[in-house]
């Protein structure tokens, strides 16, 4: 992949050196692991996965370079995440000196119309450390939407978490961000279940649509008239 300003690479064996230029600066790590900080042995331990994440999903965070000038930002990619749900994981780690440029924008919009129209993913999930605020803005203006707070293992603490679903150009109702589109008046009936089951839950939900006598359709690509 390639932007306007970025070029994506991929983690090798050969590039512990490089890996130590991104993660091996506290600036970096503070938000992504309990001590804030990694070892020569952690840094080792993630380029190992990195790896090990493309050679059997074909994705990991990629390293990206700046263009012309051929010089590491930092990385961003992707790593499954619900098998299930055929989700992934975006996530980003740029060094210092390239922060507030827009390059964790322009890295992140590539990486997910990669995910999107290469892998053809489901949904996307990200989450940051609650004090990375920076993150948090980053991921509204991409168009991710709040899900709630979910714990992360190598901080030990709760993470504010965010999806992002692939909506197909053929769904009755789109659910990206902030907003919701329905195509017809069946399908905005159903879009404003949705809505409400997830402030309020599938149960309470099911009872409004039984109350009112309506065939709730839970699938928005499930187009009941359709020809």
């Amino acid at each position: 992949m390639e932007t306007e300003r970025i070029r994506f690479s991929k983690w090798t064996d050969d590039d512990f050196s490089l890996a130590v230029q991104l993660w091996g600066k506290e600036d970096v790590t503070r938000y992504i692991c309990a001590s804030g900080k990694f070892t020569e042995q952690d840094i080792q331990k993630r380029l190992n996965f990195e790896i090990s994440n493309q050679k059997q999903f074909n994705v990991q965070y990629w390293p990206i370079f700046g263009t012309p000038v051929d010089e590491l930002i930092g990385c961003c990619g992707l790593r499954p995440f619900k098998s299930e749900e055929n989700s992934y994981e975006i996530g980003f780690h740029l060094r210092k000196k390239f922060w507030g440029q827009g390059y964790a924008f322009e890295a992140a919009a590539s990486v997910i119309k990669y995910g999107f129209t290469i892998i053809k993913a489901d949904k996307l999930f990200a989450g940051h450390h609650p004090q990375n605020m920076s993150s948090k803005k980053l991921l509204l203006r991409l168009g991710f939407k709040y899900i709630g707070d979910n714990f992360y293992e190598p901080t030990g603490l709760y993470h504010p978490s965010y999806e992002m679903c692939n909506c197909s150009g053929n769904a009755r109702w789109v659910t990206d961000g902030k907003f919701y589109t329905s195509s017809g008046v069946s399908a905005g009936m159903d879009m404003a279940l949705e809505f409400i089951a997830e402030r309020f839950g599938i149960d309470r939900t099911n009872e409004i649509a039984d109350g009112i006598e309506y065939n709730w359709n839970k699938d928005k690509n499930n187009d009941p008239f359709a020809r």
